[in-house]
């Protein structure tokens, strides 16, 4: 089902439809299950705004403020391309969420393949089970940040704060988190590259390459529940 507000202009240019929303500020929205790709939410307002399972493929939110939203089973994933140039599919470019403040939004389940997270606010961000694979989250603050079960692979992390982070069980596969903080992050079960350096006071396990916590280290942090 396609969901479309009063304020959400499309037009069409060459062969591409362009979508963009007039208003910045959009908070405490119900945009459940809204099929919005290539929306232009740049800047925008969207404070407690209600996403779940909402369809942002292609979307713009660089400097948009999310914070508090639920982005339940949301798919903000890079748009698939249906143009060809010279018999060939192309990839129109990848998602940019530069700048986003998304701290303490719902983000479980969320796809955010190859997302541009550059320095966004994902503080104390609930990223449960979300699939950031190839994802760019360069100087992002991630302190506090929910990630178990979330699938890094590939990810760049470079430069990020994850102070405190649940990562239990994260796939972390291929991640680059050169000059990453990781203090007080909980690493348990998670499956940390073969070739990489493993934190201190974590040990990896040489058949199934989780981590633990190395003897005499102390108790890993508690996994919070709801």
């Amino acid at each position: 089902m396609r969901i479309s507000a009063p304020w959400v202009r499309t037009k069409r240019i060459g062969d591409r439809t362009h979508t963009s929303t007039s208003p910045a500020n959009l908070n405490s929205t119900n945009f459940t299950r809204a099929v919005l790709p290539r929306a232009n939410l740049a800047r925008t307002r969207l404070n407690n705004a209600i996403l779940v399972g909402a369809i942002l493929t292609g979307a713009d939110l660089t400097g948009a403020d999310l914070t508090f939203a639920n982005l339940t089973d949301a798919d903000l994933s890079p748009s698939p391309s249906t143009e060809t140039f010279s018999g060939r599919k192309t990839t129109i470019s990848r998602v940019v969420h530069t700048g986003t403040k998304l701290s303490g939004a719902n983000l479980t389940r969320a796809l955010l393949v190859h997302a541009d997270l550059t320095d966004a606010d994902l503080t104390d961000a609930d990223l449960t089970d979300a699939t950031l694979t190839g994802a760019t989250l360069t100087g992002a603050n991630l302190t506090g940040a929910k990630l178990t079960d979330a699938k890094l692979i590939g990810a760049n992390l470079t430069g990020a704060k994850l102070i405190n982070a649940d990562l239990t069980r994260a796939n972390l596969e291929s991640w680059d988190v050169t000059g990453a903080d990781l203090t007080g992050a909980n690493l348990t079960g998670a499956r940390w590259p073969a070739d990489a350096e493993v934190p201190e006071g974590w040990q990896r396990d040489a058949d199934s390459e989780q981590l633990s916590k190395a003897a005499g280290s102390g108790p890993a942090a508690p996994t919070t529940s709801d």
